[in-house]
């Protein structure tokens, strides 16, 4: 339905079934009457929300996601082409699977460290995204998490992840710099898939190992250079302190973006390693 621009759910509706607005490509404002007694859309936030869980269940290019929701559910944002970018309040502690799938426009999206979870294929076909800072609440990334988001250059896994899924970031063929927090490398959970032919996938099976820079914790280097997986990348560096952007260098873009960040003065660098091993980015 990409021509629907607009919905208004009415107070008799009960029950809404997975999927049922996915790929509303074009949908621009959404309403819940005031009188439903199931489903919401508090603070005139262009979703539904189920009132009882505080699940947003679905949402359209111009939703704000009020602080009061505490999750995002399963296919929430399927096939939004025209939402580009989103805010993902403190409040929130899981996102459902394919929430934001095949959301090709969407260029910038922040975790908050609240997430605690990450569903299956959530972010799959984001072909927008040039990079992603994964929460400091992480512990394992399954599936096909970020399958064929074929711009994303950066990624940034936090020190808490321990799992990763074989196929999280198959597809992912631009990716040229991998900036890893954790100082005991992640484990590889492979998968062996029947499509035609027996295959083993593994991550990063579609990264370039030769161009790809690897940062790793200061004295992990040694840990991921022997690991039968992580061995792959040929360049492999340990982040040094200071060095927020992970450019390889200490440069006046580091001060001036510790300055403002300590003066709250400006929020729009990037820090995408844990310089002082605190747990946070």
């Amino acid at each position: 339905c990409c021509g629907l621009t607009s919905m208004t759910i009415s107070n008799s509706v009960t029950s809404i079934g997975d999927e049922a607005f996915a790929q509303c490509s074009g949908l621009t404002s959404i309403n819940v009457d005031s009188g439903n007694t199931k489903y919401d859309s508090r603070n005139n936030c262009n979703a539904i929300i189920e009132t009882e869980t505080n699940a947003l269940i679905t949402g359209c290019m111009n939703t704000v996601i009020p602080n009061t929701v505490t999750s995002i559910g399963d296919y929430a944002f399927y096939g939004c082409w025209g939402l580009t970018s989103v805010a993902i309040p403190n409040s929130v502690t899981s996102i459902g699977r394919m929430a934001f799938c095949d959301c090709k426009n969407m260029t910038s999206i922040i975790i908050p460290n609240s997430v605690t979870s990450i569903g299956h294929s959530t972010f799959h076909y984001c072909t927008g995204l040039t990079s992603i800072v994964i929460p400091n609440s992480i512990e394992s990334l399954d599936g096909t998490t970020f399958y064929n988001c074929t711009n994303l250059e950066t990624i940034s896994l936090p020190n808490s992840l321990r799992n990763l899924s074989s196929m999280a970031f198959v597809g992912c063929v631009n990716i040229n710099k991998i900036i890893s927090n954790i100082q005991d490398p992640a484990t590889i959970n492979y998968q062996l898939y029947y499509y035609y032919y027996p295959h083993i996938f593994y991550p990063f099976d579609d990264v370039n190992k030769e161009n790809c820079i690897l940062y790793v914790p200061k004295g992990s280097i040694s840990k991921y250079q022997t690991h039968e997986y992580w061995n792959g990348f040929e360049n492999i560096i340990e982040i040094e302190d200071g060095d927020v952007n992970c450019d390889g260098s200490i440069t006046s873009y580091d001060i001036t973006a510790l300055y403002n960040y300590l003066l709250n003065a400006d929020e729009t660098y990037i820090f995408t390693s844990d310089i002082n091993g605190d747990g946070n980015v």
